[in-house]
């Protein structure tokens, strides 16, 4: 996929993997975990559920991790989506972050977005990462152990500033989940 293409696919792609999460009731039967503090001007401590696909099928993603907590009513309150035009396997390293329009990007980066305070009145921070690296440690078809730091630029639709700067540091745990459209994840209703 031409470089230029990938920052224009970067924010849509995050919002279609929070979408699915919202209507995703699969479950591993140990669900993968992960940990995240988000600084600057907006500050949160996320914790929840971590899973991975190497194949998000029609989404033009090849690898993608989701990151989700939610609330008592079983809604997305908070994500992160850290994802890759390869669909290579991912062994331990270091991969970058970046928006997708550096001219020495290749499919082996990764894009990444957060969504904060989904359920929230004024509706949900959309945070774009601009730089960043995320750092595996293990990796196999059932689990994927790792971490990531990002940073880059929320939008609030009901704010006034729509630039509002972001860090985010984390690790996590990753099973294999489904997230893809809704209707097709297992057990979606």
């Amino acid at each position: 996929m031409p470089v230029i293409a990938r920052r224009f696919v970067t924010l849509p792609a995050a919002l279609v993997l929070f979408v699915s999460a919202c209507g995703d009731s699969y479950e591993p039967s140990e669900p993968g975990q992960f940990t995240a503090t988000i600084s600057g001007d907006v500050e949160r401590e996320l914790a929840g559920q971590a899973a991975f696909r190497h194949d998000l099928l029609s989404s033009g993603v090849g690898n993608a991790f989701l990151l989700t907590q939610v609330d008592g009513a079983d809604r997305v309150v908070h994500s992160v989506s850290l994802y890759r035009w390869s669909d290579a396997p991912i062994t331990p390293g270091t991969y970058r972050i970046i928006l997708g329009d550096e001219p020495d990007a290749t499919d082996e980066d990764f894009s990444g977005a957060v969504v904060l305070d989904a359920t929230g009145t004024a509706g949900p921070y959309s945070c774009l990462a601009e730089r960043g690296s995320v750092r595996i440690a293990h990796a196999s078809p059932q689990r994927i152990e790792g971490s990531f730091e990002l940073s880059g630029h929320c939008g609030l639709p009901a704010a006034e500033r729509l630039a509002i700067p972001f860090d985010g540091e984390g690790s996590f745990t990753a099973v294999p989940g489904a997230f893809g459209p809704p209707e097709t994840a297992p057990g979606a209703h």
